[in-house]
């Protein structure tokens, strides 16, 4: 089915240009022209301070909490053209 290829090259194009996301969520799926529109949703986290070497910064469980609350959903558009199936960019993701 196209629109199983076209999301997989979206999928796989988002993984490469988005390297910090992840949980990737399949949103939406149009042909609009001569393309298909895949809206994809992920998850975009800072650094866990847990994780971070300890620097002799004092770190309260406050600031931690912020960080580790840090975590946010975003959305996109991947444009990936109908005929070839070529990766031609992505958009910000606008509600209407």
């Amino acid at each position: 089915m196209d629109f199983k290829k076209a999301i997989a090259v979206a999928l796989d194009n988002a993984k490469e240009l988005l390297p910090g996301a992840k949980e990737f969520t399949l949103e939406g799926a149009i042909i609009s022209d001569n393309n298909y529109e895949i809206t994809l949703s992920y998850y975009l986290t800072g650094d866990n301070p847990l994780e971070l070497p300890d620097d002799n910064i004092a770190r309260n469980n406050l600031f931690n909490l912020a960080k580790l609350m840090g975590t946010r959903r975003e959305y996109k558009i991947f444009i990936v053209g109908k005929h070839q199936f070529e990766f031609k960019g992505f958009k910000v993701y606008k509600e209407k």
